[in-house]
């Protein structure tokens, strides 16, 4: 087994967008795919800042969420699902028979996936999918 960490700027969806330049860090706890482009998100925050209700309106108004809901907000944690309109890396990824591996790491507007792959051919296969999406 093949495990490769792998960087993606992925500047149209709002969970990337919204850590751009900001110092935020969020954590995609899982996701199912709910289309060829829909995608639902179990997100929280990796660090907890005092921006927390700017930083969700901001995800929830901007054009890639099609569903936002917040399950808990706390002093010790943020919790909630959007649904985005960005599967480009995880199609890449799940196409080219490659096991992403939770959490999936957003921060300074890229997600930070780490993957798992049986042989060199299928990682290769989604480095090169993943060109296409630019």
């Amino acid at each position: 087994m093949l495990e490769a960490k792998i960087s993606v700027e992925q500047h149209q969806c709002s969970l990337a967008t919204v850590t751009k330049e900001k110092g935020l860090e969020l954590e995609i706890m899982s996701h199912i795919p709910l289309s060829e482009d829909r995608i639902l998100f179990l997100v929280q925050e990796k660090k907890r800042e005092s921006a927390t209700p700017r930083y969700l309106k901001e995800i929830e108004e901007h054009e890639s969420t099609k569903s936002f809901e917040v399950i808990q907000i706390s002093p010790e944690k943020t919790l909630f699902m959007a649904t985005i309109d960005d599967a480009s890396a995880i199609h890449a990824f799940e196409e080219s028979h490659c096991f992403i591996k939770h959490p999936i790491l957003i921060k300074n507007g890229n997600k930070y996936y780490t993957i798992l792959a049986t042989d060199l051919k299928s990682l290769n296969r989604a480095y090169g999918e993943l060109k296409k999406i630019r």
